[in-house]
């Protein structure tokens, strides 16, 4: 895919995420030797963050902290049920359930524009070749996640982001047939349960469900993934784990989302 994001841009939301993971106090040292980026534009990137008010530093001990502004960036989030995706909560209970029935790796995943984002990760035993972080990302047309989501979209917007995704490929052995791809994601609307080999990442596959809820307006996947030798031959016992464990949990997801959240439920 074409068109990458901007370096200095990214550079600070990996600092912010850095701090999301370590849960510390931070000094140059770490940042440099977790992120990998070079001394000097660390150095001015950090006091940039310092300067405009999102980063704290300690000229004793030499380290940085988030400030209560990053926090309150943030908050407002709270309200729409994006809470529920991070910490204890009935969405947790449901992928813990589905990783002790799978013994595989359950995601939970949104559409953000041509792209699905993995949101939440239990389980992860994959390969690096087979993986995706949480808060990473993959064009919609290469997982099961992505055609499940994008099929509830309407025949116009499919098309105009599969041709999007098509001319952002750079890799000519990755290009495909609009029309083909296109009329394949329709008929995923049928399907309440989708499996899928990934068109990317080297022998995985999905199982992908949606929720009977929206959070904050957005529909959401959740999903059985692997390596394909394991996922495909339990296909059906997965699509079926993954439906009576949705059905298990319904009334508490709209109890949860729909009533608490005021949002709808989904179609």
């Amino acid at each position: 895919m074409s068109r990458g994001p901007v370096k200095s841009a990214v550079r600070v939301l990996e600092i912010l995420r850095l701090f999301s993971e370590q849960r510390r106090e931070l000094n140059q040292k770490d940042i440099i030797g977790s992120l990998n980026y070079p001394q000097s534009s660390t150095t001015f990137l950090l006091k940039s963050m310092v300067d405009t008010g999102f980063l704290s530093f300690d000229r004793k001990r030499r380290t940085y902290l988030p400030t209560p502004e990053v926090y309150r960036i943030g908050e407002w989030l709270e309200h729409l049920g994006y809470e529920h995706m991070f910490r204890e909560s009935v969405l947790t209970a449901m992928m813990e359930d589905l990783r002790a029935n799978t013994g595989q790796t359950v995601s939970l995943t949104t559409q953000n524009d041509i792209f699905v984002q993995w949101h939440r990760i239990v389980g992860d035993v994959l390969p690096s070749t087979q993986r995706v972080s949480e808060g990473g990302s993959l064009p919609l047309t290469w997982s099961a996640y992505g055609w499940l989501l994008l099929s509830r979209e309407t025949d116009v917007h499919i098309d105009r982001i599969v041709r999007l995704i098509k001319a952002r490929e750079t890799d000519p052995a990755h290009k495909f047939d609009v029309a083909e791809m296109t009329a394949k994601i329709r008929e995923v609307r049928t399907k309440n349960v989708f499996y899928m080999v990934n068109q990317r990442l080297s022998g995985a596959a999905a199982c992908a469900a949606l929720l009977p809820v929206k959070i904050a307006g957005r529909n959401v996947a959740v999903g059985i993934g692997g390596d394909r030798s394991e996922i495909g031959p339990q296909r059906d016992k997965i699509m079926q784990n993954l439906t009576d464990t949705l059905a298990a949990f319904r009334s508490e997801l709209i109890s949860t989302f729909c009533e608490e959240h005021s949002l709808a439920i989904a179609a």
